[in-house]
């Protein structure tokens, strides 16, 4: 129940009484004072008067009126307005057409994304950088053909301020200018390298339906004859980034490596660690003879496995597994065997699985009564490292370990950002296609290492992190720019990525057009 309201109170209804404002009540609930507007009205049908209430606000001292923001003076008796002194046509609700409706929360986690390498694109790709990034951000958000492109980028805020193309064949021409630039793309690749020295390498196959001349039929695991090209993609191991991404002609071979590494200026002091598709005799040299230092592995029919023999009187620990090893030489160079002893077990597991069956159905066993394994147990959970450094064992098989970051990229750029999907037909469309592959490939795995240093990876994709934040609206009408409330799906995630992006959105707010 309301109490007796304070003095203060008493002395404002007093005044408001004496300038004539009949019915207004004062109610102290909760150590505030509220404001009511009471009357009665006589009902001819009842033939008893009917008891009349309205919620005007709340009075703070020493005798200021705050109406309440759900107050309604269309529905209001006009009585309880006239009493507190209401202006109707402040509070009166106007309907305004919306004129223009963009998603905001996109392109801000875009932006971030981007923060570490729009200076040097834009310093690098004067003309074009605006419509790389453009092309980029469309390809993560799944409209990255020329024609969708331009009519995706019209729906976002454009919080970047890119003067960036709509036109189809404005964006081909700024495609080919971008693929051109060779002396450029270097020049960007050699301003993302990292401090660290050891990156990751490999060359994959991107299918095509093109024409151009970089389109050949050439070498791949699938044996297919589709028309090809190839795309080397560089990544650092310290941050995980990709920093570099160079096109061939689809008929090259693993040895060509050699010579894309020369021209993307990446130095003379760089680790390379590579997979077993590089391993030869012809490569290694090639790579020591240029002055990089490499680390290998070995095919499983080498015959190094028969020359280091793992004796198990050295070993350490990764990541809690154990892993025994033991060195030696190959080719000229230094060769080391690791047995992950967790993975051997499963690979054993596995060769059991696919022994030949007996005629129950179950595994055949040998005259010993053992399993008849189907393989080579001896090479289970091991691997074989050749380089020609001088570093710990350790070292060098973790190196090899984080060269998935590599395989990471290659499959994201084929399968997220698309590389595979271009119907392109020169050469300098295809280059600059790949340039943007690159771009936005380098901001899918900043959102990867957003996710990860959170240690949300079961949780969060970096689709996900789009799909939630696009929640996020700018509305303009004819008087004002409206941002809607930080909802609670964007709440959740700005609270388990702590990305910052809308530390103030709690509260809407208003901007006159204008002003």
């Amino acid at each position: 129940m309301g109490r007796e309201p304070d003095g203060w109170a008493v002395e404002w209804l007093q005044k408001m009484r004496e300038k004539g404002s009949r019915g207004l009540t004062v109610e102290k609930n909760g150590g505030r004072h509220y404001v009511y507007w009471a009357s009665t009205k006589w009902m001819p049908e009842t033939r008893k008067r009917k008891k009349l209430t309205e919620y005007i606000g709340i009075l703070e001292p020493p005798g200021n009126l705050v109406v309440s923001s759900s107050i309604d003076v269309e529905r209001m008796n006009p009585k309880a307005l006239e009493a507190a002194m209401i202006d109707a046509d402040r509070y009166r609700k106007r309907q305004e057409e919306v004129m223009d409706y963009r998603i905001k929360g996109a392109m801000a986690v875009f932006r971030k994304a981007c923060s570490d390498f729009i200076d040097n694109l834009r310093e690098c790709f004067p003309r074009t950088c605006d419509d790389l990034l453009m092309l980029a951000m469309a390809r993560l958000s799944g409209r990255g053909r020329l024609c969708q492109a331009g009519r995706w980028f019209a729906t976002q805020d454009n919080l970047m301020c890119l003067n960036a193309h709509a036109d189809p064949d404005a964006l081909s021409g700024s495609l080919r200018l971008a693929g051109g630039a060779v002396d450029a793309q270097n020049r960007f690749f050699e301003s993302l390298r990292t401090p660290g020295k050891s990156m990751a390498v490999d060359l994959t196959v991107c299918f095509s339906k093109g024409r151009a001349f970089l389109v050949k039929k050439g070498y791949n695991r699938f044996r297919l004859s589709c028309g090809q090209f190839n795309i080397a993609v560089i990544c650092g191991l310290e941050d995980k980034l990709p920093q570099a991404l160079k096109t061939q002609a689809g008929n090259v071979k693993e040895g060509s490596i050699v010579g894309m590494i020369g021209e993307m200026n990446l130095g003379r002091d760089c680790i390379l660690v590579m997979d077993r598709g590089y391993f030869s005799a012809e490569v290694m040299d090639e790579l020591h003879s240029a002055g990089y230092g490499f680390v290998i592995p070995v095919r499983r029919n080498s015959p190094l496995y028969n020359s280091v023999t793992i004796d198990g009187s050295k070993g350490f620990t990764f990541r809690g597994d154990s892993v025994l090893y033991s060195a030696g030489g190959g080719f000229g160079y230094n060769a080391y065997r690791f047995e992950n002893q967790r993975l051997r077990n499963q690979e054993l597991t596995e060769l059991m699985d696919r022994g030949a069956p007996h005629e129950c159905g179950g595994p055949a066993f040998t005259e010993c009564g053992q399993y008849d394994l189907s393989g080579d147990p001896s090479k289970a959970g091991n691997l074989i490292l050749v380089t020609n450094l001088n570093e710990d064992p350790r070292q060098l098989y973790t190196m090899f370990k984080m060269r998935c970051s590599v395989e990471e990229c290659n499959d994201s750029a084929k399968n997220v950002m698309s590389a595979d999907s271009t119907y392109l037909r020169d050469n300098l469309s295809i280059m600059g296609f790949n340039l943007v592959t690159f771009i936005s490939l380098r901001m899918y795995m900043t959102m990867e290492t957003w996710i990860a240093d959170r240690g949300m990876t079961s949780k969060y994709t970096p689709q996900d992190i789009l799909f939630e934040y696009s929640s996020m609206v700018s509305v303009t009408t004819q008087s004002r720019v409206m941002n809607q409330l930080l909802p609670a799906n964007v709440r959740r995630i700005e609270e388990d990525l702590a990305l910052g992006l809308f530390p103030l959105s709690r509260l809407t707010y208003s901007v006159k057009i204008g002003s």
